[in-house]
């Protein structure tokens, strides 16, 4: 996790530029091939964006532990649910969550988003 104030901001600010970003659209360097219907594709987007807020929430408090983050990754992963995406758009949410723990520096989250996959 990063620890400096400066990481801490670079990582925030990378967070920002991710959130602002379009996501589930069409990238054939990943061979997605985008979400079904935009309805999808902007709830999707929206989910991931709520949680992108509540980790920053969370990252800009004190004596935060690393529980506290995985709890947010798996409430983010939860509310992803309620959409019932499928396997090829929870693919993506993990690549996104992926890259949304390398910006923060966090523990490796593999076997969280794997047993995710397989529900």
């Amino acid at each position: 996790m990063k620890t400096t104030l400066e990481e801490l901001k670079e990582a925030i600010r990378q967070l920002i530029v991710l959130k602002d970003g379009n996501k589930f659209f069409p990238d054939l360097s990943l061979i997605y091939p985008g979400t079904e219907t935009e309805w999808r594709r902007q709830h999707l987007n929206d989910y991931v964006n709520q949680f992108i807020d509540d980790l920053i929430i969370v990252l800009t408090t004190e004596n935060i532990t690393n529980d506290d983050i995985r709890n947010q990754f798996k409430i983010g992963l939860m509310r992803i649910n309620r959409l019932r995406p499928d396997v090829v758009d929870k693919q993506r949410v993990c690549q996104y969550f992926d890259e949304i723990r390398m910006i923060i520096g966090f523990e490796n989250i593999n076997a969280m988003l794997e047993k995710w996959l397989k529900r």
